[in-house]
């Protein structure tokens, strides 16, 4: 259901790693980076100030959609400050949650980062 859309597995994060989603309808997707302690290196935020990315245009007994990688914020390799990472395993979890109050199970999805 998620997958980063990067070719390298570890990778070096010279480019961004771009993401993609499914919803199955209408609602709300987080997307938080941890170290491998579990610690919040960075909250991937769609635009300035907003923490989440609200999806709002999947129709009524629709199947739901894909979230294009130009939809979702992608990770340049720096935590919350500003400064880049330091080599290692980091922790990409999504979070989905609907306009009905549904709340799916996190997907995690291990990164290796090595310069």
């Amino acid at each position: 259901e998620f997958e980063p859309l990067s070719e390298k597995n570890p990778t070096d994060l010279k480019e961004p790693l771009k993401l993609t989603a499914f919803m199955k309808k209408n609602g709300w997707i987080r997307i938080t980076v941890l170290d491998i302690l579990g610690r919040i290196v960075r909250r991937l935020e769609p635009s300035p100030g907003l923490t989440k990315l609200e999806v709002r245009d999947i129709a009524p007994g629709a199947n739901g959609r894909r979230i294009r990688e130009d939809e979702l914020p992608k990770w340049d390799g720096k935590n919350g400050r500003g400064d880049t990472v330091a080599d290692g395993v980091y922790v990409i979890v999504f979070e989905r949650e609907y306009e009905d109050g549904e709340k799916e199970k996190p997907y995690l999805w291990k990164q290796a980062v090595l310069k």
